[in-house]
């Protein structure tokens, strides 16, 4: 919590939304009505977002540095995991395997403490708005 105590934003601009089916229940097709478990879905916060509300406290890298990723590279982002009507905030680990015009598409490079349903090597698209802390590949 920032020191003058203010809380974060429960959800913060822009977002990018992801449903992950529960594996424990067989479910044909996407028809998630059908399935006894909710499946689990996480939204990326925007690391701007934060930083412009918060600016003494929470730092992000440049927006040069931001928009300028590269395949190898590593950003860290603000993953919203719900399910079972909770919320549940990691930071974690994405390398970068794609480079588009406005995103970034890369693969998760840890596994958070809330779940077993999101793993490392998952493919997560984002973009440079929800960039917090980057990891540089090293130059060969």
């Amino acid at each position: 919590m920032p020191t003058d105590g203010r809380r974060l934003p429960l959800r913060t601009k822009p977002e990018i939304h992801c449903r992950i089916p529960a594996p424990t229940v067989a479910v044909s097709g996407p028809d998630w009505a059908t399935s006894s478990v909710m499946p689990v879905t996480y939204t990326l916060d925007s690391g701007t977002e934060i930083h412009r509300e918060f600016p003494d406290t929470f730092e992000i890298p440049s927006q040069e540095d931001r928009e300028s990723l590269l395949p190898g590279d590593f950003a860290k982002l603000i993953f919203r995991i719900e399910f079972d009507d909770e919320a549940h905030v990691e930071r974690m680990w994405v390398e970068v395997t794609e480079v588009g015009p406005e995103f970034y598409v890369g693969v998760l490079g840890n596994d958070p403490y809330c779940t077993d349903e999101i793993r490392s090597g998952m493919r997560v698209e984002f973009n440079a708005d929800h960039v917090i802390q980057i990891d540089r590949a090293l130059a060969s």
